[in-house]
């Protein structure tokens, strides 16, 4: 037995599809826009990480020993290239203060970086 939609039903449909999916795409290029400049200072659990400082400027990142490489963003991903941070991944979380968190193989987060006041 084949059950049938009305044909407005299936372009309702159609339609909050299309439209979740270009929210979905503004969201994700504004999580990388909303991602706040700034020094961000690196803990592991309740261990200040200085040698982990950076900081992010306009698709640029400083490291803490002075090193410069570049960022790309990718929804709420950073790819990290150059510097100590070479070739690492963070996740941009947001908040108040704005965090980024750096996870290992195992899925483990291993460093928080937080922005700096």
């Amino acid at each position: 037995m084949s059950v049938l939609m009305p044909a407005n039903t299936a372009l309702s449909i159609l339609t909050r599809l299309l439209v979740f999916g270009v929210l979905g795409a503004v969201w994700a290029a504004a999580a990388a826009d909303s991602v706040i400049p700034g020094r961000y200072a690196c803990w592991f659990y309740d261990t200040p990480q200085p040698p982990q400082n950076f900081s992010l400027e306009d698709g640029s990142y400083t490291d803490a020993s002075g090193a410069s490489g570049s960022v790309t963003f990718s929804g709420d991903r950073i790819l990290f290239a150059g510097g100590h941070l070479n070739n690492r991944t963070g996740i941009y979380n947001g908040g108040n203060p704005p965090t980024i968190s750096f996870y290992n193989a195992d899925g483990e987060q291993v460093l928080l970086c937080q922005l700096a006041q």
